[in-house]
């Protein structure tokens, strides 16, 4: 059996995405990200009462789970974050049925100096044939922020070594699913933050 060392995961950014699937489910999605390092994010989930954590790495195909105890300090939220465990899960492993194949092709529309517009068709191969979800999206330039939208609000390989589309902060999008369904995406929250993460030896 291997046995990875305790691992440190430092994080500049705390993110929150409003999600509205119409005509009716709304959600919001919380996550602290880094623009300094790709390979994870930390996810915050709230169900039946209880809020927790999943932190994915990307490089040692891990996640990792904690419970997270919410308190207030000034009207400023804190999380407290008590590891739980962690696991390999399939999608990591293409042996087992996940493929990252995905391809887009994109179109940049300049609204003004400040925000742009960026149309984006996804597919579920290179060869382009069958259509998984459209996107328009308004975004600002900014550090490499788009990982975060990524994280948040959609599966993160279908973006998967666009590097052009790194530098931009997403501040509004509405996806087509090849269902027809449309999907509104709104930030609501971007904040930096100096914010440390310790996952003990397994």
């Amino acid at each position: 059996m291997t046995f990875l060392k305790a691992q440190t995961y430092e994080f500049n950014y705390l993110i929150s995405y409003s999600i509205e699937s119409l005509p009716s489910c709304k959600d919001e999605s919380v996550m602290y990200v880094s623009t300094k390092n790709e390979n994870y994010y930390l996810s915050l989930t709230k169900r039946d009462g209880v809020l927790r954590a999943k932190l994915i790495d990307y490089q040692y195909k891990r996640s990792h789970y904690f419970m997270v105890n919410q308190t207030w300090q000034k009207g400023e939220v804190l999380f407290d974050f008590k590891y739980d465990y962690s696991t390999a899960p399939n999608y990591f492993n293409p042996s087992k049925g996940f493929k990252n194949e995905y391809s887009l092709t994109k179109d940049s529309i300049i609204l003004d100096s400040d925000v742009e517009n960026l149309k984006l068709q996804i597919y579920k191969n290179s060869r382009r044939k069958k259509l998984e979800s459209k996107f328009s999206i308004e975004f600002k330039k900014s550090e490499n922020l788009f990982s975060a939208f990524q994280h948040c609000c959609t599966h993160p390989h279908k973006f998967t070594n666009e590097e052009n589309l790194k530098n931009i902060l997403v501040t509004k999008a509405t996806e087509t699913t090849k269902k027809g369904q449309l999907i509104n995406y709104e930030l609501k929250t971007l904040k930096e933050v100096n914010f440390k993460l310790i996952v003990p030896q397994e």
